[in-house]
């Protein structure tokens, strides 16, 4: 990986790690560590959170760690659904509770 990585959060399964990756396109990248040779990136999640100054923490949430989620320094949190890759909310003192 060539980004700077901010914050990382392992499911309680120990099977995935999420990753807050760079600083210019802040991202989430989410990696299988159950493949054979190496962890594998299996889905990227963007277009939630500003990051230019922080360190934003990321972690799992919902029944099963169905979700992801991240800080933001427009004092939000965005959520994702895990498995599909789409934000579904933006929640904070800037915004109405959706995306």
């Amino acid at each position: 990986m060539s980004d700077t990585m901010t914050s990382i959060a392992l499911s309680k399964d120990g099977r995935y790690l999420l990753a807050n990756v760079s600083l210019k396109q802040p991202r989430l990248e989410l990696f299988d560590l159950a493949t054979p040779k190496r962890a594998e990136l299996v889905r990227r999640y963007k277009g939630g959170h500003e990051q230019q100054m922080f360190v934003l923490r990321c972690a799992f949430g919902g029944a099963s760690e169905s979700f992801v989620l991240c800080g933001s320094e427009d004092a939000t949190v965005s959520i994702w659904n895990k498995d599909k890759g789409d934000i579904i909310a933006k929640i904070g003192s800037n915004c109405n509770g959706h995306s």
